[in-house]
Order: C-alpha cells, then structure tokens, then sequence
C-alpha cells in the first residue's frame, strides 16, 4: 500500500518491470493479480519492461486499466515505444 511504502512513488525515476509476454505496441502481461498496474499507476518514471525475446508475441490482450510499458529490453534488442 502506498501508505507504507519506504520512499515515495513520485521520487522514482525507472521501473524495471517483469512479465510472461510483451507485444511491440507497450502492452504487458503478467500474472493477473494488477500489481503492477496499480503501482504504476500515477507514476511519471519509465516504465522498461524486461524480457527474453522469445517473450514478445503478436498481441497481448489488453484491458483498460492495464499500464502500457514506455519500453522494452530483451536479450537482443531494445524496443521504444
């Protein structure tokens, strides 16, 4: 909760963020629990995603509270978005 997080939010500068699978428009998905979507919600840092790149697929179903990723980096290649 944000309440009892250790640092501020809005001092962050660079999310690293994890997921099962990454389309080249910025759309994640994860484990569907929402973390990451609510943490990164009102945060203005990079989003950069991290990834194998045999986790980028073709579309990632996307929902309307899902946080899109400003970036990706894989083992072979770095994707902006």
């Amino acid at each position: 909760k944000p309440e009892n997080a250790l640092i501020d939010h809005q001092d962050i500068d660079l999310w690293l963020i994890p997921g099962r699978a990454f389309d080249l428009s910025g759309n994640r998905l994860g484990r569907g629990g929402g973390f990451y979507d609510r943490l990164l919600l009102d945060s203005p840092a990079l989003k950069l995603a991290v990834a194998f790149d045999f986790q980028i697929v073709q579309s990632v179903p996307k929902e309307d509270w899902d946080i899109p990723m400003d970036a990706l980096v894989t083992n072979k290649k770095f994707h902006n978005f």
